[in-house]
């Protein structure tokens, strides 16, 4: 990983695990849950930390907007290898309508 991209990757880092430690454990008094297994934080930072802030945060949107009442459930893991798209096509690297277990 390059100097930038983890200067890049700190504050989105850093956001996971204050939320993590402040802000989900409120949400699991309340009963909100993930619908995934691993978690959409700890799926985030694996891919933050496998394929860097800029594919990573992409895959991460699309996994949080997944996360919803009529969206998947299931196992979803962060893929290993993927096919790098063009800078200005970043979407193409995430999954926005099931799980990479489907």
């Amino acid at each position: 990983m390059s100097v930038l991209s983890k200067l890049v990757s700190f504050p989105m880092l850093l956001a996971l695990a204050i939320y993590k430690i402040f802000i989900s454990p409120v949400l699991f008094f309340f009963g909100v849950r993930c619908r995934h297994e691993p978690s959409c934080s700890s799926y985030s930072k694996q891919a933050i930390l496998e394929h860097g802030p800029w594919y990573g945060g992409w895959m991460t949107l699309a996994r949080l907007l997944r996360c919803q009442p009529w969206g998947t459930t299931g196992v979803d893991n962060v893929p290993e290898n993927i096919t790098t798209p063009p800078l200005y096509a970043p979407w193409r690297v995430a999954l926005w309508t099931k799980t990479n277990s489907e």
